[in-house]
């Protein structure tokens, strides 16, 4: 394959903004944004003829048959060389291995000439500008270069997707205000990607229960040197202003990240269909054996691009297409907790007289695991609810079973702190047995419960006897939700709320 010239990628990358001429720069832009993994000629003429360039379609029109015109030109290629569908099909990363023979060749032909036809420069020497001093680096045409995607991921419409923030190739700083609207939760999360990889989660605290479809409003820059300022605000609370780095490149995987990233592969690809299965197992092979081949010969770029794309297709197996009630996290800690709580009966044991089979709890256990991980990558909230109220009544099962330590020396304050650390630790989990059913009626009813426990410590010190009243009045409300949720006919859900 023909070397890459080295003025359009001067760090590897391709970096158009290097051409002193606007119009050529949005054109090629342009078409690294509508390549789908490699960029072909076709991808460049059809940003051209897209850009609606009047020279350029003078031109062109000569060339047409009677009858046709740029329309047509683009339905063509649309047809042959379809462009990628939302950011995530989109892996064109501007190494030379996306660009094909053919489209290479002609960047090493590259001219731009002034207004008069007069030669400025070709690729193969530097282009400058006729007079005047230099751009600086970054600007609408400056030399600093977004390399990769950075994307945040929404729900619209019910599913999950990631929508592209600041694109790969643009010129640095790059300002975008993105607008959103509340999911009606007391925290909203902005998970930001660089790319699969995940950078940062801004997690923001809204005083009060606001309002759902409350207008959140952001302000997304990213500066010369990379790093990204995000602002924002929520209805007519407090805004909020959050410093993100974007991680320094990275190194060679080393063997243990490839063995954790394969093994993931395996847990998440048993639960896709077979035709995607396949499907995603031959992506899997000729990623993973190009990324071999890359290391073996050392070239660290090109085996980093792999494993990304390896990462890619993992983060893309385990996203499900639709937002669920609990959030995968709160869903993968509860079954960690089940495990330590078995893990714990089996080398202490359990309260005398209560019979426990590590074996058997450990079955159990399973089954419902993998329940809610199938439910969760088909994105059915019916059956991921089922398995996150099964998986918290074997929790409750097993804290059961806990031996008690309350003895006859505990003093009316130990009482009322126990009682009350209890409230909201039990409330707490029937939160997650509420958005896992998604009965928000329940939810703020909980949320209640914690708030009234909270305010029962500062009496706690004066009056311990009345804070322990206060505590038995909300355990029997607690027990009163977690049997309504428990006894829920089995079609009572709602509409997964968007946000």
């Amino acid at each position: 394959m023909e070397k890459e010239p080295q003025l359009l990628f001067p760090t590897g990358v391709f970096a158009p903004q290097r051409i002193v001429d606007e119009r050529a720069v949005k054109v090629l832009l342009a078409a690294t944004r509508r390549a789908l993994g490699t960029l072909r000629p076709s991808d460049v003429l059809h940003a051209a003829v897209a850009s609606g360039d009047p020279a350029l379609l003078s031109v062109l029109d000569l060339a047409l048959s009677e009858g046709a015109g740029p329309q047509n030109v683009l339905d063509t290629i649309d047809a042959y060389n379809p462009p990628p569908q939302g950011p995530e099909n989109h892996h064109f990363d501007g190494t030379p291995r996306c660009f094909t023979p053919e489209a290479m060749a002609a960047l090493h032909t590259f001219a731009v000439h002034d207004a008069h036809e007069a030669l400025v420069g070709t690729v193969d020497r530097p282009l400058t500008h006729t007079s005047g001093e230099q751009r600086p680096p970054g600007g609408s045409s400056g030399l600093a270069v977004n390399a990769k995607p950075i994307l945040l991921e929404v729900d619209r419409d019910g599913r999950r997707e990631r929508q592209e923030l600041v694109p790969a190739h643009v010129s640095l700083p790059f300002k975008t205000n993105p607008s959103f609207l509340h999911p009606g939760k007391p925290v909203v999360e902005f998970r930001l990607f660089q790319k699969s990889r995940p950078i940062q989660v801004i997690t923001v605290r809204v005083q009060g229960l606001a309002q759902r479809g409350t207008p959140i409003r952001l302000e997304v820059t990213m500066r010369e040197n990379s790093a990204i300022t995000v602002r924002g605000s929520i209805g007519e609370e407090a805004g909020f202003d959050t410093l993100v780095e974007v991680p320094p490149p990275r190194t060679m995987p080393g063997q243990d990240e490839v063995e954790a990233l394969s093994a993931k592969f395996d847990e998440v690809v048993a639960y896709v269909p077979s035709g995607p299965q396949n499907v995603a197992r031959t992506r899997w092979t000729l990623a993973l054996r190009a990324f071999g081949e890359a290391r073996e010969r050392g070239d660290t770029q090109q085996a980093v691009h792999e494993f990304e794309e390896l990462e890619e297709l993992v983060a893309g197996l385990s996203r499900p297409t639709v937002s669920l009630e609990p959030p995968k996290h709160d869903y993968d800690t509860l079954v960690r907790e089940v495990r330590e709580l078995i893990a714990h009966l089996s080398e202490y044991g359990t309260a005398p007289g209560k019979p426990f089979s590590t074996d058997e709890v450990t079955r159990t256990l399973e089954a419902h695991r993998v329940q809610g991980e199938r439910a969760y990558q088909e994105g059915n909230q019916r059956a991921y609810g089922e398995a996150v109220i099964r998986l918290r009544s074997l929790e409750s099962y097993l804290q059961g079973l806990l031996p008690s330590h309350r003895g006859h020396d505990l003093t009316p304050e130990d009482q009322a702190r126990g009682m009350t650390a209890a409230v909201l630790q039990t409330a707490s989990g029937l939160v997650m047995s509420a958005r896992a059913l998604v009965d928000r009626a329940a939810e703020r009813e909980l949320r209640e419960i914690r708030q009234q426990a909270e305010q029962l410590a500062p009496r706690i010190a004066t009056d311990p006897h009345s804070a322990i009243q206060g505590a038995n009045q909300l355990i029997a409300r607690l027990r009163q939700i977690e049997t309504r949720l428990q006894d829920r006919p089995e079609d009572d859900t709602d509409a997964v709320p968007l946000v």
